[in-house]
């Protein structure tokens, strides 16, 4: 045996010689060793671990690698399968068995491991001296059947430090670490050596120099490269770590280096400052974590730690585009965690994966806790490649841990690497290695939309019908469509006043209430208790005065709430109410009656005196009194309906003339609740007046059973701890949520999710996963050339939006694309062009149903 593994190194080492003399060998990039094509399009893997995977007994699994049918992994460990392997490991990819013969034993942790440059060989780096009984300082090129040095490669000597990353570019071993100089010569932080004979190669000279962290009492770590990746052609190289400077050019924890020429190179014309921020400054001299491009190269994703700050990126996945130009660059998008470790990554055609001590994702406003849009995802995920947002995908794991160190898509499924034991809420033992097949896994929803010629749905429309309602205004914020039939809730902002009240009050807005309190009737939107109408102290007290026939009975409805942090304690804003000078509500205290963040109604009784007026007067005792809505209802007069037509139709339409209007059936869907919809491959999203977004399956006949889309508050997570302080997993609804009852037409475009509210003249969009259902949290304004104040739905195609007027039932045009609406509109169809009637709840271009 040992002749035979004798005979074999030197095989190997007469073929590392070829390797060195022949050009061209060895031409693909490779870093963390990239994705393996994905078995078919949108191919997602099971979230349940394979069985009988290795266990590793402690520490950490910090790299994973295959080569052949053999699987590497590297970390801090020192025993797999109850059996001495300190550092390192090798087993078969298909059995998941320990490889007998690979009896490799480095003296120090081991930080990366990628396939080496021919077959049976892998590359491993990390502070180790020796591998066995044989001198390899940091970096060495390892037989993977034996674990031992294949002869003829020889890193260079390195002054200090470690080892963090190598890459490999054609005939060039690229490495990232902490080091000053490699055989006696200066290289901060990066080296490149032959990639067959480990010798010193003076094409990387890029220095990484300075403290990322130099605030004042900030944390001090070790100056260098943290983690490298490649395009997969070569061309370009990103380098995260702890530094300020790449080759003496600002470049705060991130560089792109140009591999094209005789010399690598800074590149110019691609840097950005958004990762300057210090964020937890006493605890992180660098926060970035990890990087991985993209299977074609054409963008890249880094993650970090940091204990974020606001709107900084510590915390966060962040994409990055390798095409863009600029020195102030700005990410394609954002996934903020709320202040929690993301570490490893890892990109293929259909999802980013990452991985970390998460308790949340889409969570731009949580710090250290839960905030609009937050949904759970303990410790692992997959995210949308086109826009961020978390996929269906959701194994998890509990405990978290530190992170998931490692991740690698092979052809077969997806490799995990961490220092926890369990998958999901303790529920399958998988110490610190895990593999998710793509066997038992399912495809990623489709993202096509329809185009013209094309068939348009439209169903729903609001009845008029007699109300006993006789006003509803949203204090101090916008017009706010009913729910029922009877009136919308009208504006009180400074550009459209009540006419009700008097001067010397002031408004303010709060992102979407947490809580409604039973006594808030059914039909009243929870978008009411997001602004709110306060009484400054100065005279005169607010006074709200509504005329009524004298002798009618009415009911007043106060809709009260504390939004203000600043009042969030019991006693903190006391006021009192009275109603034609009777005394009402004393030293009213909504912190009191249902706690902070939560929506209540009190009401009253009475009859119009002959003033004929409804006169709400607020007087001062703590603090400044509020109010969120008022309504005053006639007992008398007839209750608002909820109904209205829920029939359906289709049209065909070729962008300039609608034909073929026919009545359909609408599959029992209440569409006058609708509050407008859209379709993306099989499926019609749509949201409602019950303050939810909604998804059916439709292949153009028939409708399927709809779905309440619920990620956020997902019944597998809800209650679990996530053993950080006395937090759960639950998450929290997005504001488009609070938002729906308001929305009068949805739909998707590149990655995007637009909207219309009702009186408003702007279009929103907001980030939007057909996959998951799940919206960012963070909105956007798109450049608009046209108010859609009066719209009534709307769809896009070939490159324009179509959108329905409500006061003339009316089907317009405008030019249209990710840049935003630009021209004037153009009326194509309606009831005096066509005939055709475009007055809806929900409108949409149907769909093909084959993934593109």
């Amino acid at each position: 045996m040992r002749r035979r593994l004798i005979s074999l190194a030197t095989a190997l080492g007469a073929a590392l010689a070829l390797l060195v003399a022949t050009p061209g060998l060895g031409s693909i990039a490779s870093a963390h060793q990239s994705s393996a094509p994905v078995p078919s399009p949108g191919a997602m893997p099971s979230s349940v671990p394979a069985k009988n995977t290795p266990s590793v007994d402690d520490g950490q699994v910090s790299a994973i690698a295959q080569v052949g049918n053999t699987m590497l992994i590297g970390g801090t460990f020192t025993s797999v399968n109850s059996a001495p392997h300190t550092y390192l490991a090798a087993f078969d990819a298909t059995t998941y068995a320990l490889v007998s013969t690979f009896t490799s034993a480095p003296n120090g942790v081991v930080n990366a491991v990628i396939p080496g440059p021919l077959a049976n060989t892998a590359y491993i780096a990390g502070s180790f001296t020796q591998v066995g009984s044989a001198g390899a300082q940091f970096i060495a090129l390892i037989n993977v059947t034996t674990g031992n040095l294949v002869s003829g490669f020889t890193a260079p000597s390195f002054n200090s430090g470690t080892v963090n990353d190598i890459a490999l570019s054609g005939q060039r071993l690229l490495a990232a670490g902490s080091f000053t100089k490699a055989d006696n010569i200066t290289h901060g932080g990066l080296v490149a050596m032959n990639a067959g004979t480990g010798a010193l190669d003076p094409f990387m000279g890029v220095a990484l120099t300075g403290h990322h962290n130099n605030d004042v009492g900030g944390a001090r770590g070790a100056v260098g490269g943290e983690a490298i990746d490649i395009t997969p052609d070569g061309s370009r190289m990103v380098v995260i770590g702890d530094f300020q400077n790449a080759d003496g050019m600002l470049r705060n924890q991130l560089a792109m280096i140009d591999l094209t020429g005789t010399n690598a190179q800074v590149m110019q014309n691609w840097a950005t400052t958004l990762y300057a921020p210090t964020c937890k400054y006493t605890a992180f001299d660098v926060t970035v974590r990890d990087v991985s491009f993209s299977p074609d190269g054409s963008y890249f994703v880094v993650t970090s730690t940091g204990g974020a700050a606001g709107t900084t990126l510590c915390d966060s996945a962040v994409r990055w585009e390798t095409g863009a130009s600029g020195t102030n660059l700005a990410p394609t998008w954002v996934d903020p965690t709320g202040r929690d470790t993301l570490w490893g990554v890892t990109v293929t055609s259909s999802a980013v994966y990452v991985g970390g001590h998460n308790r949340w994702a889409n969570n731009p406003l949580g710090l250290d806790t839960q905030r609009q849009g937050a949904v759970p995802r303990a410790g692992l995920m997959a995210l949308d490649p086109l826009n961020g947002r978390p996929l269906t995908w959701n194994p998890g794991r509990v405990p978290l841990g530190t992170s998931v160190y490692a991740l690698l898509s092979t052809s077969t499924g997806l490799w995990i690497g961490s220092d926890t034991r369990w998958v999901g809420n303790y529920k399958y033992l998988r110490p610190r290695i895990a593999f998710f097949p793509y066997a038992g896994g399912y495809t990623e929803a489709s993202t096509r939309i329809g185009t013209l010629p094309g068939t348009v749905f439209r169903a729903g429309t609001k009845v008029a019908s007699p109300s006993s309602v006789l006003y509803r205004v949203n204090a101090g914020g916008p017009a706010i469509q009913s729910a029922d039939n009877g009136p919308d809730w009208q504006a009180d902002t400074s550009a459209s006043p009540s006419r009700y009240r008097n001067s010397g009050s002031s408004a303010a807005a709060y992102n979407a209430v947490n809580y409604v309190n039973a006594s808030v009737p059914a039909n009243t939107p929870s978008l009411l208790f997001d602004s709110e109408r306060w009484d400054l102290p100065a005279t005169p007290e607010m006074d709200w005065k509504f005329p009524v026939a004298a002798g009618v009975p009415v009911q007043v409805r106060l809709y009260l709430s504390n939004r203000c942090s600043c009042t969030a304690g019991v006693g903190q804003r006391v006021f009192n109410v009275s109603v034609n000078g009777q005394p009402w509500l004393y030293h009213e205290d909504a912190i009191a009656d249902v706690g902070d963040q939560t929506g209540e109604m009190k009401s009253i009784t009475l009859t119009v005196p002959s003033t004929g007026l409804v006169d709400i007067q607020f007087t001062h005792v703590t603090q400044n009194p509020n109010l969120n809505g008022i309504e005053i209802v006639n007992t008398s007069g007839p209750v608002a309906t909820t109904g209205g037509a829920d029939t359906a139709s289709t049209a065909f339409f070729d962008g300039a003339n609608a034909s073929n209007v026919s009545a359909v059936n609408g599959g029992g869907i209440t569409w006058s609740q609708v509050r407008g919809a859209f379709m993306v491959g099989t499926k019609v999203f749509y949201g409602g007046a019950d303050n939810y977004l909604h998804s059916v399956t439709y292949d153009g006949s028939t409708f399927g059973t709809p779905v309440t889309i619920e990620p956020y508050h997902d019944p597998l997570w809800d209650t679990v701890r996530t053993g950080d302080k006395d937090t759960t997993f639950d998450g929290w609804h997005p504001d488009l949520y609070d938002l729906m009852p308001n929305v009068t037409g949805m739909t998707y475009y590149a990655g995007r999710l637009y909207y219309m509210l009702y009186n408003d003249p702007n279009l929103y969009s907001a980030w939007f996963s057909p996959d998951s259902g799940i919206v960012d949290e963070v909105s956007s304004t798109t450049p608009s050339s046209v108010s859609f104040a009066n719209a009534d739905g709307m769809f896009v195609a070939n490159g324009t939006l179509y959108y329905a007027t409500g006061n003339d039932g009316n089907l317009n045009a405008v030019s249209f694309g990710t840049s935003g609406v630009t021209g004037s509109s153009t009326r194509v169809s309606g009831p005096l062009i066509d005939g055709v009637d475009w007055h809806n709840r929900a409108l949409f271009l149907e769909s093909s149903t084959s993934r593109p």
